[in-house]
């Protein structure tokens, strides 16, 4: 049949919601809380209150000990997960909604109780997390909180608030657990179904049923139950489509069979849903409100003497049933909470009244499923989680019996989830679990091995004769010959009887070959022999091939071991007759040889006699020209030097005649200090006082200003000789640089004419005699010594120029340290006349104040009296001193060696030409880089030197 998928739709069975609350050691929950906590943003992880917290910190997911798994991307899985809802249709909205309820499932397994004075449950932090999981869910946090911890009760149309204790509020809250992640599952798929479903009529369809497989643990568990329930019913299902498959192969084939007898699993279905059944008193002790004790006595009282089912005298609490595969004890722990999946009215109206669409949805009412086991009539039962399992289990059998069925038993190689490693019990199980052992038992009831015709003939056609090949060879499209040719191959097996009933051992069909039990065994065994007598031959044959092969290489390396011998003695003949000729060729170039050499000697020797006189007459050419030169450079030199020296006499003149006018502004301070001691000795009481100290203070400005503008002058020029300075050494480099010039025009010139008459005299040379050259280098002796004698006057000419060039030089940088230590002593007197002034102004403040009767502090009292003294002493006369030739102060023991020198007499500066003796440094002088520079003693004398002149304006006389 042709067509094509239009749609798909989605059927769920017996979700395992205990997983939700109850994980096993080593396993991990439902991959989904563990993709939400790895992928979702910080943004989602803020509305959804999970913080920074993983899945190690969530009581519900921590029991386990094991929070990933080996090839598990579990935020790459929550992006994809995102993203297939999305293609499937679920808005953006939607999906916040649905972690929002995995987020709220989670916090509520954070809850925890605590007991009140009477012993009832209450919530130990209503804030805590009950209020994140309230905000999630969007209901109220108390009525959540209370519904939990209280159940209402209607008997007789009277409602009853009962209080719950610790541990019913702690299943209560489990149960909301399991609710809320089972009922939003089977939400999305019920979303999806609408979404890949079609609803237009369809021809038929395919169906894949993946189912739980047979469990049996230390403790079983309602879960348990349900899963081998169902296991049991696919069992016979299974069995049954496995006979009847090989019924209606054998019918097909035309083979005469037994009927076989198979392990029937009905009486045990029967004992868990046909009538009173285990399903049918569990579900009666859920509606009257038992216990899981009284459950399993009205088991123990109704089905003891059945042959399925087992009773359990160590415990009250423990039945087994005898299963297909083994025996299971189940522990009945859980079972009536487990088929009810409680969830108190209180809080289904408080998640019905939910400001969440989605919420409401989840929990709407749902119609009451009509129980047939339940007895009385107009009796409905309890919508259990037994019950609902049965019927969804009954529509799936029901379909599967009308649908063509093909089986998938997937075997795991080992529990450990190891790779290359094989546990053969556990395989074992799994097979007996699964009923493959009893379908492999069916199958091989009768005739457990079968084969296509055609190929059992290619098989074991190797058995056969040749002439019986053949034959079936050339009559292969016959029937005849095809069962002929069978026969004769069955006939080749040990203890074949062609004249028995064989029917037994094999039997022919219409496309296959049956046989029974070690026959094709036998069969296997022939073929072995033939195929082993078979490859002797080959073997023979291909030894024969492998030694011809052989000897074909021995004969060829023969061949190539005389080839080469040959070819030896081939070679050391030519080799000797080669050697011959070489030699005799060698004797004769040998010869030839000689003779040009003897040439080439003679030639060589006139060659070097001519570059000789050559060179000689080109070193005399030169050495005139450079000689020549070298005067020329020596005049320029001189000239330019000339003018240096004179510019720097010029400028010595002027820093004298500066020196000599810093000495008379000395000395007029002098007497303006001495005028103003007098006047203000003169005043005796306060009022002339303080007159003679305005005077002074008035004289005092005079002075400053006459000070300042002798000052600026001062400064005016020394800015000037800088400047001019500056100008010298700027003609000195721009001589120098001239300088440079002529001497590479001249080295120029020189190169040239010596080109010139190298050239000319090479053309005018080359006919000489040798007898002349002989003459030409006695002469050439000669002009050599002449030449080294101007060369050494040369010499001392630069000597003498070299030594001028350096004393101007240091000249000019004691010129420029003079001029920096005028700067700084008139930068020097500027600051204490600035001081004097500010000193005056304030003690005449304080004359006036305390002429006023101002009181003042003792202290400012005492340094006014010690000034009076002062006054005092100055007004006794100085000491006369002594006349000199010419004005001096107390600087001038003070000056430095350079400011020396200006005092000097000029006559000696005037000489043309100085002595070329070399510079010998003085005392207190250091060369450092050819220039002579002051020492640290003259540094202190500076310093004293300014101490005096603080001292001659200040009036201290310590100083």
């Amino acid at each position: 049949v042709e067509g094509r998928l239009v749609g798909a739709k989605i059927r769920t069975y017996l979700l395992e919601k205990s997983r939700v609350v109850g994980i096993a050691v080593g396993e991990r929950g439902y991959h989904s809380f563990y993709q939400m906590l790895a992928g979702a943003s910080q943004a989602d992880r803020d509305r959804l209150f999970l913080g920074t917290r993983q899945a190690t910190d969530f009581d519900l997911l921590k029991q386990s000990k094991c929070f990933t798994a080996d090839g598990i991307d579990d935020a790459e899985d929550y992006k994809a997960t995102c993203k297939a809802l999305n293609i499937l249709g679920v808005s953006k909205d939607m999906i916040d909604q649905v972690w929002a309820v995995l987020a709220s499932v989670l916090h509520l397994g954070e809850v925890t109780f605590t007991t009140d004075d009477q012993g009832f449950a209450k919530v130990a932090d209503i804030s805590g997390p009950v209020a994140r999981a309230a905000a999630l869910l969007n209901v109220d946090v108390t009525v959540l909180a209370n519904s939990l911890c209280q159940q209402t009760l209607i008997m007789r149309k009277e409602t009853t608030l009962k209080a719950l204790t610790q541990a019913q509020a702690s299943d209560a809250c489990n149960a909301l657990c399991k609710a809320l992640y089972g009922r939003l599952f089977l939400y999305l798929v019920d979303v999806i179904n609408k979404t890949i479903q079609n609803d237009q009529e369809t021809h038929s369809f395919v169906g894949i049923l993946d189912i739980f497989g047979f469990e049996f643990f230390q403790t079983n568990s309602f879960e348990q139950f349900c899963i081998n329930y169902a296991n049991e019913k696919l069992q016979q299902q299974f069995t049954r489509d496995t006979f009847k498959s090989v019924q209606e192969e054998y019918t097909e084939e035309g083979i005469e069979w037994s009927y076989v007898d198979f392990q029937d699993n009905q009486q045990c279905l029967d004992l868990m849903e046909k009538g009173a059944c285990i399903i049918s008193i569990l579900n009666e002790e859920c509606m009257i409100n038992g216990t899981d004790v009284g459950f399993v006595e009205k088991a123990h009282t109704v089905f003891r003497r059945h042959k399925h089912y087992i009773v359990d005298k160590t415990s009250t609490q423990v039945f087994g049933i005898k299963h297909y595969a083994a025996k299971v004890m189940y522990t009945c722990d859980g079972f009536l909470e487990k088929n009810r999946d409680p969830l108190s009215d209180d809080i289904l109206s408080c998640l019905r009244k939910s400001k969440s669409e989605m919420v409401r949805k989840l929990f709407k009412e749902e119609e009451v499923v009509e129980d047939p086991n339940a007895k009385g009539k107009g009796k409905k039962g309890q919508n259990t989680v037994g019950s609902q399992f049965k019927s969804q289990l009954d529509t799936l059998m029901a379909t599967i019996g009308e649908t063509n069925v093909n089986y998938i038993r997937c075997i795991k190689p080992n529990m450990k989830f190891r790779p290359a490693e094989f546990d053969q019990l556990s395989v074992l199980n799994q097979l007996r679990y699964s009923g493959v052992l009893e379908a492999v038992r069916i199958s091989r009831a009768s005739y457990p091995n079968r084969q296509a015709t055609a190929d059992f003939i290619n098989r074991f056609k190797c058995v056969l004769p040749r002439s019986q090949r053949d034959y079936y060879f050339v009559n292969h499209s016959s029937a005849d010959a095809t069962k002929q040719t069978v026969l004769n191959i069955c006939a080749c097996a040990e203890g074949f009887d062609p004249t028995a009933d064989n029917k037994k051992i094999f039997q022919m069909g219409k496309s296959k070959v049956y046989f029974g039990q070690g026959f094709l065994e036998s069969l296997e065994e022939r073929r072995a022999r033939c195929l082993s007598l078979a490859a002797v031959v080959v073997q023979k044959h291909a030894r024969k091939v492998v030694c011809s092969l052989m000897y074909g290489r021995l004969r060829q390396q023969v061949v190539l071991l005389q080839n080469q011998l040959r070819q030896i003695a081939a070679r050391r003949s030519f080799l000797k007759s080669k050697a011959a000729c070489l030699q005799l060729q060698t004797i004769t170039r040998k010869r030839i040889a000689r003779k040009e050499l003897l040439q080439r000697r003679n030639n060589h020797a006139a060659v070097v006699v001519q570059k000789v006189f050559r060179a000689f007459e080109s070193r005399s050419t030169f050495q005139n020209i450079r000689s020549r030169t070298i005067r020329l450079q020596t005049v320029v030199r001189a000239r330019a030097q000339r003018v240096v020296y004179k510019e720097a006499l010029e400028e010595h003149k002027r820093q004298k005649q500066i020196g000599y006018q810093l000495q008379m502004l000395k000395k007029r301070l002098e007497e303006e200090r001495e005028a103003r001691i007098k006047a203000e000795s003169e005043n005796k009481d306060l009022q002339l006082a303080m007159e003679g100290s305005a005077g002074a203070s008035r004289s005092s400005k005079t002075f400053d200003s006459s000070a300042d503008q002798v000052i600026a002058a001062l400064e005016a020029q020394l800015a000037e000789e800088k400047k001019k300075s500056a100008a010298h050494e700027q003609a000195r480099l721009s001589a120098e640089d001239r300088l440079k010039r002529a001497e590479m025009k001249m080295q120029q010139m020189s190169t040239k004419a010596d080109l010139g008459a190298a050239r000319t005299r090479s053309n005018q040379e080359s006919a000489e005699e040798i007898t002349r050259l002989k003459k030409a280098l006695k002469e050439s002796k000669k002009k050599t010594t002449k030449l080294e004698e101007v060369i050494e006057e040369i010499t001392k000419k630069r000597s003498a120029e070299d030594d001028l060039r350096h004393r101007l030089s240091r000249q000019i940088a004691e010129q420029k340290e003079e001029n920096e230590l005028l700067h700084n002593q008139l930068k020097m007197l500027k600051d204490i006349m600035r001081d004097e002034r500010t000193k005056s102004a304030k003690m005449l403040r304080l004359l006036q104040l305390q002429a006023q009767g101002v009181p003042l502090p003792e202290n400012i009292i005492k340094r006014l009296n010690l000034s009076k003294k002062d006054e005092s002493v100055e007004k006794q006369p100085a000491p006369a001193k002594p006349s000199e030739s010419r004005p001096t102060t107390s600087l001038d023991h003070r000056m430095p060696r350079a400011a020396q020198l200006n005092n000097r007499p000029t006559q000696a500066m005037h000489a043309p030409h100085p002595p070329t003796v070399p510079y010998e440094p003085r005392e207190g002088e250091v060369i450092e880089g050819g220039l002579p520079t002051q020492d640290t003693g003259l540094i202190k004398s500076s310093m004293k030197a300014a101490k005096s002149v603080w001292g001659f304006f200040s009036g201290d006389q310590a100083a």
